[in-house]
């Protein structure tokens, strides 16, 4: 590969470094799927790569790439993220003065299966928020207090280990408060706390050894007092499932599902459970009415005319 695509290749990383629509990892993943992209098609051609093969690409290349990613078995969810990649690495090549000629409006994302969110059931939820420590171990209370204000705020799992220290009030009474959240594209909302998501961060925090450290320090610390990591909670959250037998989607995101499917099913408007978890479109968030049983149920009580004038049968009533 020339110096001049190199060059390209690294301004593009620190590009979307300050590109607001696009978070850390979604910016790592770029940068990753760019680089294994720019690999195949230097051997793909026998030839090292210059920046003007790239800003003339054909779309057979881009295809052979994506048909060499399927043949590793890569998921089509994969495909669509390696495209938007590309598109992204082209539309920065654009606004830095570069005339792109592939024309890749052409190229159709590939169809991606339809998932739908799956959330715990209440009594599921009941049952995780009934393992609150006895005793006074900082790392038992810190995964505790993580759990609970995951599903006290729909937060992602990322979302709330990259909270810092400043974004606690440590002076909360036990009332409800709000946090000031950083999402997806740098979108920021705001998020009521509940009482106890509060008791059980504080509780943390009270016993915590690394909770005096300035105020840009990780809220949530590993045993060495850097960030935790993902890894360990979801372990500890493989743990609560086995001992309480919960289903096998029963991860720290199911809390952020069911944290949404228990609003809309307790009767909170679609577009402010739409603010809550940061979604851009409505169409993301009405996933879970489609998941919502006694939501759905709820809402064809008041809407069908026919229902209060219904007279049901009893269970031992006998068609003649």
């Amino acid at each position: 590969m020339l110096k001049e695509l190199e060059h390209e290749q690294e301004k593009f990383i620190t590009w979307m470094r300050f590109n607001q629509d696009l978070s850390p990892l979604t910016s790592k993943t770029y940068s990753a799927i760019l680089a294994l992209f720019l690999t195949f098609l230097e051997e793909h051609l026998g030839h090292p790569l210059e920046l003007s093969h790239i800003l003339s690409l054909s779309l057979s290349e881009v295809r052979a790439f994506l048909a060499y990613r399927s043949a590793q078995k890569i998921k089509r969810q994969t495909n669509a993220l390696t495209l938007s990649a590309l598109k992204t690495f082209l539309r920065f090549l654009r606004e830095q003065g570069h005339k792109v000629k592939t024309p890749f409006h052409l190229l159709k994302r590939p169809r991606l299966p339809r998932i739908m969110p799956r959330p715990l059931a209440e009594d599921q939820c009941t049952h995780l928020l009934s393992l609150k420590p006895h005793e006074e171990d900082w790392i038992a209370w810190r995964d505790y207090g993580l759990m609970i204000l995951l599903y006290a705020t729909g937060l992602r799992i990322r979302e709330a280990l990259n909270l810092n220290q400043n974004a606690w009030n440590h002076t909360w009474t036990v009332q409800t408060f709000s946090l000031w959240i950083q999402g997806k594209g740098h979108k920021e909302r705001v998020i009521p706390l509940l009482p106890a998501a509060i008791e059980a961060v504080h509780r943390y925090l009270h016993l915590c050894p690394y909770a005096g450290l300035p105020p840009t320090a990780p809220l949530f610390c590993g045993k060495g007092g850097k960030r935790l990591n993902a890894s360990v909670f979801q372990k500890k959250f493989r743990h609560w499932r086995l001992i309480l037998n919960l289903p096998a989607h029963a991860t720290p995101h199911s809390l952020r599902h069911s944290f949404a499917s228990h609003l809309l099913e307790h009767g909170a408007p679609l577009r402010d459970v739409q603010e809550l978890l940061g979604h851009q479109s409505l169409k993301t968030t009405q996933r879970y009415i489609e998941t919502t049983h006694g939501h759905i149920q709820n809402m064809y009580r008041q809407a069908h005319p026919g229902w209060s004038r219904a007279e049901l049968p009893t269970p031992f009533e006998q068609s003649e």
